[in-house]
Parts: structure tokens; C-alpha cells; sequence
């Protein structure tokens, strides 16, 4: 008798799984409970790109305990997440992430704290100077600091990832918290240390607990989601710390940073309710979290194309000198005028995508698509490397080509529409501008004061050799550098 229930749970388990929702596109199920969860370790967003051939460029996948839609393509992308972006500007339910937010924060926020918050950062951000010389300065401060460092490493081979997360915390920590922290100080090894650690040795473990919540309950998965409260908790109480010291020495209309700005708002009498010490602390911690990140591991990868390309270091130290001299600052206005250089970063970004997957959002009302009609609460998530490698919007979308980027015509820098390294819509990344600057101001500095060049050509990574968790991180790189004689930063 026990053994024919058991069945027939099973059986009835295994109807409801494979139900099919006429409301929805087509797509693969995957097995019970986890769907497609184990077909995604090693490279998840090729597996999505793989199965748009298949069923189309939209479709529907179970992803653990969510039943979600995936769009490939550019236009689906920017009909949904754009042109409806008011319907699809909620966050679809992620365990590990709603453990530690609690809905709060800016990335993982519920949509009445992000409609509110997200306004607010952006105009703070220019406020602080976001687009002008202000910015700039503090991006100055840290590139020269930067360029030290590898001075400093020029006699041996070094991996340069440490060094760019750091620089890259410390733009974001000068600009929110008013300070920086020296890269061989224990606290800035420790800081880098737990911003990487869930996109690199617990990412997939990571990815698998936020869509399956109860698989933190089990090993190894117990251990992978200690560790990311750990990292979290410390990253968090690192920013109430400067908070409260803010709060005390904090003097009206005396703005030094983002804190201060928050605070000021904070004692306005009709300010909004999310603004509160715990969002604050949150805000500062995503920002240190996703802003170091993509462009740390975007720089890294610049490396690693130098390395193997050193025609493109010679091209972009001919644009510095024209344009900005030796010995001058880097500022945003050479970049208008410096198109090869522009085209680079931007195929660096294309060719190996940060976010290869955009973070999930939900459908808040009935969103159109394909005829589909969207349910409310539908999760969304859209792979921007599929847009990326589809050859109807960039030509060979294989080969690393900068020249993509550039007008045949006049030589000038050409954007495309289809570029979306940071996504599309109302959910997408509220630091893009901030990034570009660090990106172009570091870079540039780099290439003017270095040759840089592998430790051993043969084991410069490919571009396809990185590690495919949450982010697309580059595989571990010795660089040499060595210093320009005939030109310092």
C-alpha cells in the first residue's frame, strides 16, 4: 500500500510539473524540483542562448521553483523591460537575496523602496558630480594610486584582480563614504576577499539557492549560504560603522559625500519612509558590491587583451598622447576624441559580458509580448549575451573587433543600440555612467605609463576561458609591466 502512494505522489508530482500554462511560450521544464538548475553549471548563459534555437527567442524555462520567461532578443528585450518597463519594474522572489535584504537595498529591493530609492541615488549621484570634474577628480586620485601599485610590482609577474577591486572599492567608498583604503592594509584584503567570494568559489551554489530556497537547508549548500550572510553581514556593518560615524559629525548644508546626502533627506519631516538607517547601510553595500565588481573584472579583462593584442596598446597610447600628453589628466572630455579607444572598451564589454544574465524582474500587470499575454508575478530574465553574440545586430560576433565601433565613414566613435552591458529599463544598473568614467580614466592611465605583456604568452586565457557563475569573472592572469621610459602618468 505505502508503496503504491508513494507512487502515485510521484506520478501526480510529476503531472503538475509538467503541466503546460497556455499563458506562457514554450520552453524546457528540466527535471522536478530543480528544472533546469543542473544543466546550468559551466556556462549558463550559453545554455539559455542554446535553448533559444530550439524553442525561440522567447520562451519559458523552470528554474528551480520559478517558472520563468527568457528573452534572447533585443527587441523582445527593450518591448518588455522598456517600452513597458512600468509593468516589469518589480524583482521576481530570490531566497539568499531576500534573507539578507529583506526586500531592502536598491538591487534586491521590493518595487515601493526601489521607485523611491533609485530616484534618489540618481540624483544624488549628480549632485556629488557624476558626469563632471568633481567625479572625475576622485577617479584621478585613485588611477594615480593605481599606477603606483604597479610600479611598484614592475620587477615580477603579479595577477592584477586584487588590485583593480580595490581601486575600483575605493572610487565607490570616496564618492559614498568619503574615504579610501591603502590596498596592503589587512581590512582592504579582507574587504575584497568577501566581495568576491559568492561570484567565484560559491557561485553556482549561490545561483542554485536563489532560485531553490530550500536547498540551503542541505549540504553543501549549508556552508555556501553561511558564508554569503558572513560576507554580507560584514560588507553591511562595515557601512553602518561610517553611518554612525557620519551621524556625529554631520553639519547641515555641509555635504561631503552619499551619506550625507542620505542623512539630510533622513531629517527632512515629509521625507519618505524607506529612508532609514538599515537602507542606507544596504544601499552603500550594493553599491560596493555591484559597482566594484563589473568594472574590476571589465579592466581585468582589458588585461588580458593587451597581452594578447599589444597592437591595441599602441593604438590607444597613440590616441593618450595626441589627445592627452604624457603627464596631463585623464578627463572625459578626451574620450570624444578619442574614438579607438572608446571602441575598445565597449567590444571588451561586449565580447565578454559582466552580466551575461540580467538580474530577474516581474511582471507587475499584464505584459504583451509575442501574443503571449504575462501573468502578474511572472519572473523575467534576459540574457544580454545572447544579444551580444547574435549576429543580425553585430557582424562576426566571434572575433574581437573594435573597428565594429567605429564610423567607416569619418573615423568617429559609433555606438549601438544593441550594446547593453548594464541592461535596459527600470531595473537596470543605476551606476552606469560612474562606471564608464573609472573604465576609460584607469585605463588610459595604465596603457600611457606600461607596456603590458603575460608572464608567459602561452597561457594568456582566451576570452571564452573565464568562469560562467553569477558574473562572467576572468580566469586567474600573471601580467608583466613594465614602466614606459619615454613617458610617465
Amino acid at each position: 500500500m505505502f508503496i503504491e502512494i508513494t507512487l502515485l505522489i510521484i506520478t501526480i508530482s510529476c503531472l503538475y510539473w509538467y503541466r503546460t500554462d497556455k499563458r506562457l511560450p514554450p520552453g524546457p521544464k528540466g527535471v522536478p524540483l530543480l528544472g533546469v538548475i543542473p544543466f546550468l553549471k559551466g556556462h549558463a548563459a550559453k545554455r539559455f542562448e542554446e535553448w533559444s534555437e530550439k524553442y525561440g527567442r522567447i520562451y519559458t524555462v523552470k528554474i528551480g521553483q520559478h517558472t520563468c520567461v527568457v528573452l534572447t532578443d533585443y527587441e523582445a528585450i527593450n518591448q518588455v523591460l522598456v517600452k513597458q518597463g512600468f509593468k516589469t519594474r518589480g524583482r521576481a522572489p530570490m531566497h539568499i537575496y531576500e534573507v539578507c535584504t529583506k526586500k531592502n537595498g536598491l538591487i534586491w529591493a521590493s518595487t515601493a523602496v526601489s521607485d523611491a530609492q533609485r530616484h534618489f541615488t540618481l540624483s544624488a549621484m549628480r549632485r556629488l558630480g557624476v558626469g563632471k570634474k568633481i567625479m572625475e577628480k576622485k577617479i584621478q586620485v585613485e588611477a594615480t594610486a593605481l599606477v603606483e601599485a604597479f610600479r611598484e610590482r614592475t620587477r615580477e609577474p603579479f595577477d592584477p584582480k586584487a588590485l583593480f577591486l580595490s581601486a575600483v572599492v575605493n572610487v565607490v567608498s570616496l564618492v559614498c563614504m568619503g574615504e579610501r583604503f591603502p590596498y596592503e592594509e589587512p581590512t582592504t584584503k579582507e574587504l575584497a576577499r568577501r566581495l568576491v567570494r559568492s561570484v567565484d568559489g560559491d557561485a553556482f551554489k549561490v545561483h542554485m539557492m536563489s532560485y531553490c530556497g530550500y536547498l540551503s537547508m542541505f549540504p553543501p549548500f549549508t556552508g555556501a549560504m553561511r558564508r554569503y550572510a558572513e560576507d554580507f553581514d560584514h560588507l553591511r556593518d562595515l557601512c553602518m560603522d561610517r553611518i554612525k560615524e557620519h551621524q556625529r559629525t554631520y553639519v547641515k548644508g555641509e555635504i561631503r559625500d552619499f551619506i550625507d546626502i542620505f542623512i539630510e533627506e533622513m531629517k527632512k519631516e515629509d521625507h519618505d519612509e524607506t529612508f532609514r538607517e538599515d537602507q542606507l547601510a544596504l544601499l552603500l553595500r550594493d553599491f560596493l558590491d555591484a559597482g566594484s565588481q563589473a568594472v574590476s573584472f571589465t579592466l581585468e579583462w582589458c588585461m588580458i587583451i593587451l597581452a594578447k593584442k599589444p597592437e591595441y596598446q599602441k593604438k590607444i597610447r597613440e590616441e593618450s598622447d595626441a589627445i592627452v600628453g604624457q603627464n596631463n589628466p585623464v578627463v572625459m572630455t578626451h574620450r570624444d576624441k578619442m574614438p579607438f579607444t572608446q571602441a575598445f572598451i565597449f567590444e571588451v564589454m561586449r565580447t565578454c559580458t559582466i552580466v551575461a544574465l540580467s538580474h530577474v524582474c516581474a511582471v507587475e500587470e499584464g505584459v504583451q509580448v509575442n501574443g503571449y499575454t504575462l501573468p502578474k508575478n511572472t519572473p523575467i530574465l534576459s540574457v544580454t549575451s545572447a544579444v551580444h553574440n547574435d549576429p543580425r545586430y553585430f557582424k562576426k560576433p566571434k572575433e574581437f573587433r573594435p573597428e565594429r565601433f567605429i564610423n567607416s565613414t569619418d573615423g568617429s566613435f559609433q555606438k549601438s543600440k544593441y550594446w547593453m552591458p548594464f541592461s535596459l529599463g527600470r531595473r537596470s544598473c543605476a551606476g552606469y555612467q560612474m562606471a564608464h568614467v573609472e573604465i576609460f580614466v584607469i585605463l588610459v592611465n595604465l596603457v600611457r605609463s606600461f607596456d603590458i605583456a603575460a608572464d608567459d604568452e602561452k597561457n594568456i586565457p582566451n576570452l571564452n576561458d573565464g568562469e560562467h557563475g553569477v558574473l562572467y569573472l576572468p580566469p586567474p592572469f600573471e601580467m608583466r609591466v613594465t614602466e614606459r621610459v619615454d613617458g610617465n602618468c
